[in-house]
């Protein structure tokens, strides 16, 4: 297969719940009838009757190895062929990596200190990860060459051999973030790792039987086996997107190749299930991702490689072209970025790789800067459709795209203006979780694109337990940001607070320019911002800021890759702080692009328990005391 490179220190997982006690039950159910039924193929195996001769009870699971299941619904043959270019480059490409550990037998990698800690604590420090590997492995397979053939099957050898396949454990099936930590002693285990490992097994198993040492494959039947079995357990639902279509992937491929009927009639639904939430909410639920869009897609993309069920390829068809209209719909040629808001984002500023994806799904068509076709996409092609290609080539008029990105209540409704001088998008609901970009505008050109965004700072780090709420039409916006009492930390949900109380030694709202030398561009007056800068004439007007009874200081500054204006609550010696406590907290503001609206009339007026924000025909009403996550959400 070819290597599939998701950002390497980022988190792929939103919270994993524990099994409970009936469930575990019934999952040692599957497994006992799962061995039961292998055990009754031992006549037609020629396996003997006598315990003293006799395997060990796993080999019924890993049987039958010499013939895969003739599945008329999936291709159980090599579908992975490279040209002779296409190879000479991954060859020149695999000779490049220098970080392979003989030694270990898994690449090394740096960690670095900034790295999330969502479930590794490793940071600053050589690690050996395993997924890293296992896709490198995957490339050494591919170049056909004898010497790193041999190397790949060491890394798979060492990968599988640190699974956890005891399916009484809460993380049966899964693997740990590097070799030097335990499942044991992680943060959190990810169980996400199920999924991105196996799919890779899956490919390599399929792709590379002829060369691939029989005990070998025996272990990666095993392996696949296991972590399907904790996807199929686990049952990601559709609300989270990649890993929802990565484990039906795995669930659905595994289960046909290994002739695993229990599992068959669970990738069936579950790929059903997925495809009738995605056509009833026409889009994605990680709505608008620039990083999980594009695993998505490649999910999608690598079910059309291997299913040839007719109905099911239908199903997969369609949430295909459902994940390009996405993209299509919110990206914008003259800056060159996805407009906002995305649901999850590592970069606010498009990375080369989005542009590698763009070129090869359009046969070098869209070209922005450097792009190229990369060694990744030689054995995943993509291809956008032919409709809308022109979506990412020319803005040839404004254009509005309003989406609901929930099919439960309190609904999320995206809104994106895409004006030819900059893109303003905004979410009806959100947090300010490191990963999210609820509210965010672009402008510039491919060469240097620009853009604004907000976000709230504890100790100069994203905060997540800020709830933000936007109403927007076309270059104007009302946006309010409360305080969840129990809302997350560094992450939306592994780290939550406690009645609200967390300590602090900074603590400030951030509006943010992406280039520092804009800050000579910026006019502050009181309450209000303003900046010009090419076409754009942004201005910003503080409607209410409160929390408790501390003074709020206003300031503008810059740092090495950005201009800022704060709304500065807290900056000393580090203290204790409780949300519970306080009556009022809050921020809400006025946006606008549009150089002739008035951001002078839009208004804040408090009532009650509530603060009501009118601009125009834009109203916004929101809580002023600090209140629980869903309180909040529900409370619009």
């Amino acid at each position: 297969m070819g290597l599939i490179k998701e950002p390497e220190e980022v988190d792929f997982i939103i919270e994993s719940e524990p099994w409970t006690e009936k469930e575990l039950a019934d999952f040692r159910k599957l497994m006992k009838r799962e061995k039961l039924r292998q055990s009754k193929k031992n006549h037609h195996l020629n396996i003997p009757n006598n315990p003293m001769q006799r395997p060990p009870l796993i080999f019924f699971l890993l049987l039958p190895l010499s013939v895969m299941a003739q599945s008329s619904k999936i291709k159980t043959q090599p579908v992975d062929k490279l040209t002779t270019a296409e190879r000479a480059h991954l060859i020149e490409e695999v000779k490049k990596e220098d970080r392979y550990d003989e030694k270990v037998k898994l690449l090394k990698v740096y960690r670095d200190a900034e790295s999330n800690h969502y479930h590794s604590t490793l940071v600053g420090q050589d690690v050996h990860p395993f997924r890293n590997s296992i896709y490198y492995a995957s490339e050494l397979l591919d170049t056909q060459v004898p010497a790193y053939q041999q190397r790949a099957f060491q890394i798979i050898e060492q990968v599988i051999a640190h699974q956890d396949q005891d399916a009484e454990r809460e993380t049966y099936g899964i693997w740990p973030y590097n070799y030097e930590e335990p499942l044991e002693e992680m943060a959190k285990p990810d169980w996400n790792w199920a999924d991105f490992i196996s799919k890779a097994l899956i490919e390599d198993y399929i792709n590379h039987a002829d060369v691939l040492p029989a005990d070998l494959q025996a272990k990666m039947k095993q392996s696949i086996i296991h972590a399907a079995h904790s996807i199929q357990r686990r049952d990601v639902k559709p609300g989270y997107t990649n890993i929802a279509i990565m484990g039906t992937f795995v669930t659905y491929v595994a289960s046909h190749l290994f002739d695993l009927p229990d599992m068959q009639a669970y990738a069936d639904m579950r790929l059903k299930r997925f495809y009738d939430y995605t056509v009833a909410l026409g889009g994605f639920a990680e709505y608008n991702s620039p990083t999980y869009t594009r695993v998505a897609l490649d999910e999608l993309a690598r079910m059309q490689k291997y299913i040839t069920d007719r109905e099911a390829l239908r199903m997969v068809d369609v949430c295909y072209r459902t994940g390009w209209q996405g993209l299509a719909r919110h990206f914008h040629p003259p800056s060159a970025q996805l407009a906002g808001p995305h649901s999850r984002s590592y970069a606010t500023l498009l990375r080369d790789d989005f542009y590698d994806f763009l070129y090869s799904a359009s046969d070098g068509k869209i070209a922005y800067g450097e792009a190229k076709k990369t060694v990744e996409y030689y054995l995943l092609p993509h291809q956008i459709p032919k409709d809308m290609l022109k979506n990412f080539q020319t803005l040839d008029q404004v254009k509005v795209s309003v989406d609901t990105f929930s099919l439960d209540k309190p609904y999320v409704v995206g809104y994106t203006y895409l004006h030819s001088s900059y893109t303003l998008g905004t979410v009806s609901r959100s947090n300010t979780w490191e990963q999210r970009r609820p509210y965010v505008a672009y402008w510039g050109s491919p060469e240097q694109p620009k853009y604004f965004r907000v976000r709230l700072l504890h100790d100069f780090v994203d905060f997540a337990t800020g709830q933000i709420f936007s109403q927007q039409q076309e270059a104007e916006a009302l946006t309010a940001l409360c305080f969840a009492t129990n809302g997350g930390d560094y992450h939306t949900s592994l780290d939550r607070l406690e009645g609200g109380k967390f300590k602090a030694k900074d603590l400030r709202l951030r509006f943010e320019l992406s280039d520092a030398a804009m800050l000579d561009k910026l006019k502050l007056q009181d309450q209000t911002f303003s900046l010009k800068d090419q076409n754009v004439d942004l201005r910003v007007k503080m409607l209410m800021a409160q929390f408790g009874d501390l003074p709020l200081k206003v300031e503008k500054g810059k740092d090495e890759e950005s201009a800022y204006v704060d709304w500065i609550i807290y900056s000393g010696e580090e203290r204790h702080f409780d949300l519970s406590a306080l009556q009022e907290a809050i921020f809400a503001w006025a946006t606008s692009f549009d150089e002739g609206s008035n951001v002078k009339k839009a208004k804040a007026t408090p009532k009650g328990n509530l603060v009501n924000l009118q601009w125009n025909e834009l109203k916004l009403s929101v809580p002023l005391k600090p209140d629980t996550q869903d309180a909040l959400q529900e409370s619009l």
